[in-house]
């Protein structure tokens, strides 16, 4: 049943591709990997008029991201690199499987992969900007706000670098759990709970036992 919408938006994303001879190029590049799977994102780099700064746009909807969403990102984003910004459409790991503190450290070390990079893509590692909308704007808020921790002593050079953001945009996140469907909302809590129950199931590895408890 899911096969046709896969096929469109794939046949949608390699559309957009193919029009890297006008004013921009594209590429998808892993930026970490996590039990066994690939973390990538798709860069869009104008090929003229460039700002040299970075703009990270989270595919992200009910604190899931896959490749198949990445396609209406993309649409909506081309006016920013035809004024000159490079965009990285960042995919995460996704829920029920995986939380929002692992969704939050995807995002984290997209941003250390871009920094550390930043030459190479012609950015300027001092102005990374991020943007979401819904759960993209909740994870780009939390990822922005959270806590700085560079591993100095890290193996990966990567991880030397820091995740700090310069500027934030975000579009209806949710932020306020605790009062989520309250006498004015018109939400089902209970339907849109069950959706997203994954998000919050936060699970620590146990070094005692060796699993996620």
């Amino acid at each position: 049943m899911k096969i046709l919408p896969t096929l469109v938006m794939f046949i949608f994303v390699v559309t957009v591709a193919a029009q890297d001879s006008s004013s921009y190029t594209t590429s998808e590049i892993i930026y970490g990997r996590k039990d066994g799977m690939a973390l990538t994102f798709i860069k869009l780099t104008p090929k003229k008029n460039g700002k040299g700064k970075a703009i990270l746009s989270l595919v992200s909807g009910n604190w899931i991201s896959n490749f198949s969403m990445a396609g209406r990102y993309i649409l909506k984003s081309i006016y920013l690199v035809n004024s000159g910004f490079t965009v990285f459409f960042i995919i995460h790991s996704s829920q029920p499987r995986y939380a929002i503190n692992d969704e939050v450290e995807d995002i984290k070390r997209a941003v250390r992969f871009i920094r550390y990079n930043a030459k190479n893509y012609g950015v300027d590692a001092e102005h990374i900007g991020i943007a979401g909308s819904s759960s993209g704007g909740h994870l780009a808020l939390v990822s922005a706000l959270s806590d700085d921790k560079i591993k100095v002593n890290a193996i990966d050079p990567i991880d030397k670098n820091s995740s700090r953001i310069q500027a934030v945009a975000v579009f209806f996140p949710p932020t306020d759990f605790a009062n989520w469907g309250g006498s004015k909302s018109n939400v089902d809590v209970v339907k849109l709970r069950k959706m997203v129950a994954g998000a919050f199931d936060f699970k620590t590895l146990s070094d005692s036992t060796g699993i996620y408890e």
